[in-house]
């Protein structure tokens, strides 16, 4: 798990009263321990792309790509075998693809931000079908 990852599990279980560990688990308050679902990440995934437009509206192409890796590395990757197993294969295939590939492709090329935008609509309506799936 990447230490931006890490950090970010732990401001935000903190601000829920919980203990993070690095396998992004959480504790609560009784010792009892909690594992982040799929719809955590896809939540996680989601701010991570709205920071990432942020950054990528700002010419911050260095931090934007970094946000891209983080949702896909520390957050999708979490998301595929669960999507596959759910009979999703085709879905998860085609949104690993987009946030593994041709995000950071098109950061990387500096497209215009309202073409990353459009992308990043796309991403979000392929997430909200894993939702779906997980709801």
């Amino acid at each position: 798990m990447s230490l931006a990852f890490a950090a970010v599990l732990v401001f935000s279980a903190a601000s829920m009263g919980k203990s993070v560990s690095a396998q992004g688990n959480a504790t609560g308050t009784e010792g009892a321990t909690t594992t982040t679902t799929p719809l955590q990440y896809i939540a996680n995934i989601k701010q991570l792309l709205g920071e990432l437009q942020n950054e990528y509206n700002t010419g911050n192409y260095t931090q934007a790509e970094k946000l891209a890796e983080q949702a896909y590395l520390d957050n999708f990757e979490h998301v595929e075998d669960p999507l596959a197993n759910a009979g999703q294969k085709e879905l998860m295939e085609q949104t690993e693809h987009m946030l593994r590939e041709e995000l950071r492709q098109k950061i990387r090329d500096k497209i215009p931000a309202d073409e990353l935008a459009a992308f990043i609509s796309t991403i979000n309506a392929k997430l909200a079908e894993a939702e779906k799936v997980f709801s």
